[in-house]
């Protein structure tokens, strides 16, 4: 129906100056149809009910063979909002710790913070563990692990030359 409704919109269009009502008449139909969207309500109502059973986005993309993206953008409710608007998702945690794919242990963040403290930078926690910088900075400054790092006064030292 919408391609139907879309090819006459082309065809209104082509050439004219559109009155007030065109415009409100074509606004109303693309808003309708979620613009040009090639997934269905259908898709999207299965999207939902996967949501709502506690799968994770990967789970439900290769179910549905919708994107990543868009399933995201349902669960956060930037998208297809008046079938999500009064629904909540149940949060999800990655496997194992529900840290993301963190590979360092709390132990580990723990030490890293003491050995911050005690003065050691960026470049020479990377090498002692093996790990990126991001990794390093975001201990550094709480962005990551906060939970074990709010009460610890770590540091923020000048770094030299962290990548050579």
């Amino acid at each position: 129906m919408f391609w139907r409704n879309k090819k006459l919109i082309s065809e209104k269009i082509s050439g004219r100056k559109l009155s007030q009502k065109w415009k409100t008449n074509i606004s109303k139909a693309v808003a309708k149809n979620h613009g040009y969207s090639k997934f269905s309500e259908e898709q999207i109502n299965e999207v939902i009910k996967l949501l709502l059973e506690g799968l994770d986005n990967i789970e439900i993309q290769k179910i549905t063979g919708i994107s990543y993206s868009v399933i995201n953008g349902v669960r956060s409710k930037s998208t297809w909002v008046e079938f999500t608007k009064d629904l909540e998702f149940p949060k999800i945690k990655a496997p194992d710790s529900g840290r993301g794919n963190s590979q360092i242990t709390d132990e580990q963040v723990l030490e890293i913070a003491n050995l911050m403290i005690d003065g050691l930078t960026n470049k020479e926690i990377m090498e002692k563990f093996n790990i990126s910088y991001t990794s390093v900075r975001g201990i550094r400054t709480k962005k990551t692990f906060k939970y074990l790092l709010k009460d610890l006064q770590i540091p923020n030292i000048k770094q030299k030359n962290q990548y050579k």
